[in-house]
């Protein structure tokens, strides 16, 4: 990893813990941003069911086939 990526992620790891802590609002495009990231590495979003309220669950492993 080079300096220059090493601080970008440094940057973005500081964002995102300064927005979880409600220190910090997102813009949409980096909502969908971070959405497209946790969903890419296997996080579901949940709507609304039955009352439950939304939520989150991690993707079932997808089984290799030979």
């Amino acid at each position: 990893m080079t300096s220059h990526e090493s601080q970008f992620w440094d940057a973005t790891r500081s964002s995102v813990l300064n927005w979880l802590r409600m220190r910090l609002s997102l813009t949409i495009a980096n909502d969908l941003a971070v959405r497209r990231a946790l969903e890419a590495a296997g996080v579901m979003f949940i709507d609304e069911n039955g009352g439950a309220g939304p939520g989150v669950r991690l993707r079932k492993p997808q089984r290799k086939v030979d």
